[in-house]
């Protein structure tokens, strides 16, 4: 009897232009008034000829539109219109975007429209991304700078899947640079060679064997380090001796390549500078009436420029 009854079912539902399934019961066509939400039948292409993604595809903007709508008979690829637009639609890729427009499927009780000459192009009725634009410049040298690029939506009479804006991280962190350059000094005292002042040992007490120390005094006193390449400096920090003889510092000029970019100005054996300059070379030139250049450590935080 139960089987009977399915075969029944089945042939009043084939008569009116149903399909069924163990799921859900839907038009093979759009009937009037209805939008086509009803509608389940196979058509799996746009108006404009593109092929229907899936609806359970992983691009489509990460949203599962079968678990949305259950009831709307999302499966495989068809055309569908779970969301009340004016008739059956779907997705379909546009290079590397996602799109959508509708479907030609049959009206109930119409008869079939003819299909349009290959020599007319099929009129646009979707919306689509333009190619990205070139990136921006980046908004820092180092430190987490970023940089942005936009397309446009074309065609606007709908909305565009995805976003407008791509942003991403374009330069390093700024760390210590010195370890890239080399160390020279006019002269060394007692084996303090120059090369003690980028070893990673900022330590001020001699005895530790990573100060630096000049044989010469005052204005013939300088120590330098030189890069093969171009350096973004954004913070130079010079530390000084901690056990005696700060003053050997104080008024020091600090040059990057030829420009004078600051003064030691105080006595001290730490001085932090934000400079924010390129180039290949720092100098730190005593000053007439010091005694010998000592140096504790010169940080450099940048990044290569080139």
């Amino acid at each position: 009897m139960n089987i009977a009854i399915a075969i029944l079912v089945a042939m009043v539902a084939q008569a009116h232009g149903k399909v069924i399934s163990d799921t859900w019961v839907g038009a093979v066509c759009v009937e009037d008034g209805d939008g086509g939400s009803s509608y389940r039948g196979d058509v799996a292409v746009t108006k404009s000829g593109r092929d229907c993604q899936r609806w359970d595809s992983k691009s489509l903007n990460g949203i599962s539109y079968p678990d949305k709508y259950p009831n709307d008979g999302l499966n495989d690829n068809y055309c569908r219109n779970p969301d009340g637009e004016p008739g059956p639609w779907c997705f379909y890729a546009e290079g590397s975007s996602l799109s959508w427009g509708r479907c030609d499927v049959p009206i109930c009780n119409e008869a079939a429209s003819p299909a349009p000459s290959s020599e007319q192009p099929p009129e646009r009725l979707w919306s689509y991304w333009s190619d990205f634009s070139d990136w921006s410049q980046c908004s820092a040298d180092c430190a987490g700078g970023t940089r942005t690029r936009t397309r446009t939506c074309l065609e606007t009479e709908y909305e565009c899947y995805g976003e407008s804006q791509e942003t991403e991280v374009c330069n390093p962190k700024c760390r210590n640079v010195a370890y890239l350059g080399t160390a020279t000094q006019d002269s060394t005292a007692s084996g303090a060679v120059a090369s003690r002042a980028i070893d990673g040992d900022s330590n001020g007490a001699y005895w530790r064997g990573s100060i630096t120390q000049t044989q010469s005094k005052g204005a013939n006193a300088w120590w330098k380090i030189e890069f093969p390449m171009d350096i973004y400096m954004n913070i130079i920090i010079v530390y000084g001796r901690t056990d005696c003889c700060q003053e050997r510092l104080k008024n020091a000029k600090v040059y990057i390549d030829e420009d004078l970019v600051f003064w030691l100005s105080k006595t001290t054996n730490f001085w932090k500078e934000e400079v924010n300059k390129v180039g290949r070379s720092i100098k730190i030139q005593n000053r007439p009436g010091n005694g010998e250049l000592s140096i504790a450590e010169v940080e450099v935080f940048g990044a290569r420029a080139s």
